[in-house]
């Protein structure tokens, strides 16, 4: 259950799941006849970009707001992102072995 003071915009929530869809049906390289319906040339390239226009606002949303902290930004990023990566590097010397 959502909490009321949670601090994600749902409607970016919404946002961010139609730009992953874009991307996979790209890398899944999915007919693209609907897409073409729409007018649509490349699913994945949209994806992109809507994700570069969204964090864009986010990043602008969040510094508005003031109380920015380099150090403790930078510290959360490597958590969030650095396990992760290194799991992939580790699994993909694993299997080439």
């Amino acid at each position: 259950m959502r909490e009321l003071n949670s601090k994600k915009i749902e409607d970016l929530q919404f946002l961010r799941g139609i730009a992953i869809l874009l991307v996979l049906c790209a890398h899944w390289q999915l007919p693209m006849l609907p897409f073409l319906a729409l007018g649509l040339q490349d699913p994945g390239w949209i994806g992109v970009q809507l994700f570069f226009v969204l964090s864009g606002y986010v990043v602008t949303k969040s510094l508005a707001r003031g109380g920015y902290e380099p150090i403790s930004f930078m510290v959360r990023r490597f958590f969030r992102l650095y396990p992760a990566l290194l799991t992939f590097i580790a699994f993909s010397f694993s299997s080439t072995t």
